[in-house]
């Protein structure tokens, strides 16, 4: 992890990333393309944290639709079982 990376993260030592996901976002005027990082710490608390665009790696911009996509079914997938119904 690149030193600024791990300082916009506010990364401790002793921390892990749990899981990472593309999640976009849009409004009227403007959208974004974060990632989500999961970190745990130590004792096993965990925080979200954000990743922007120009933070990313190649790798990260790579793999942001499929991330992105799965993000959205398994969110809906989720939701689907915990409704009962089609969301």
């Amino acid at each position: 992890m690149s030193k600024r990376l791990r300082t916009s993260l506010e990364w401790k030592d002793g921390e892990s990333i749990v899981t990472a996901y593309a999640k976009p976002c849009a409004g009227p005027g403007w959208s974004n393309m974060p990632i989500w990082a999961v970190i745990r710490n130590r004792e096993g608390v965990m925080r979200e944290a954000c990743i922007q665009p120009e933070q990313q790696s190649a790798g990260m911009h790579l793999l942001y639709r499929i991330s992105s996509a799965i993000n959205s079914e398994m969110t809906y997938e989720v939701e689907r079982e915990i409704t009962g119904r089609k969301v």
